[in-house]
């Protein structure tokens, strides 16, 4: 990479239980899915200025925010952008800068199968099935939501498998938003 590296998200732990895979944004404006076994990279090309944050969703997919104001959602597999999710701009999912990323499903995707009971689990098969009981049963039947937080003080609410792409809500109120957690 040319230029440093703003935000690192690991595939989630029921999709890939040896953990092998994971995502990085760079300011070079490409976010990349490293491989760790097979020694393999694929670059994520679409945004055209620094890529700020980047979230792996339970579903697979891949979510980036870039200082060019999108949010964008990618395939895993094969790196293909799927979608760029349509704020106020037709062009731009924000005014400015995307700064942060956060999933619903952030929490149980953080902490996998781990439900802190201190189960021991006796193969990484066994390990996936629980992290992807524990994925679904959290997430329930709503779809996986993003919200995306801006240099232009807004954030907006997402539910990417959406047909339309465009936000839910959009949230005025703060100063600048540079990390949701």
């Amino acid at each position: 990479m040319k230029k440093w590296i703003n935000s690192i998200s690991w595939e989630p732990v029921h999709l890939n239980a040896p953990c092998r895979r994971f995502v990085s944004a760079s300011k070079d404006t490409v976010a990349r899915i490293w491989d760790i076994s097979l020694k393999k990279c694929i670059c994520l090309n679409g945004h055209t200025q620094s890529v700020t944050s980047v979230k792996w969703g339970g579903d697979g997919l891949i979510y980036t925010g870039s200082q060019d104001g999108t949010v964008k959602v990618w395939e895993s597999t094969q790196g293909k952008l799927i979608s760029t999710l349509k704020g106020a701009s037709p062009h731009q999912s924000h005014g400015h800068w995307v700064n942060s990323l956060a999933l619903s499903t952030d929490y149980v995707l953080r902490t996998g199968a781990f439900d802190h009971t201190g189960k021991q689990f006796s193969s990484p098969e066994e390990m996936k099935r629980a992290a992807l009981e524990r994925y679904n049963k959290m997430r329930g039947s709503a779809p996986e939501r993003l919200v995306s937080g801006s240099d232009d003080r807004t954030m907006y609410l997402w539910e990417p498998f959406n047909s339309s792409k465009t936000y839910k809500t959009h949230m005025t109120g703060h100063q600048q938003a540079n990390v949701i957690e």
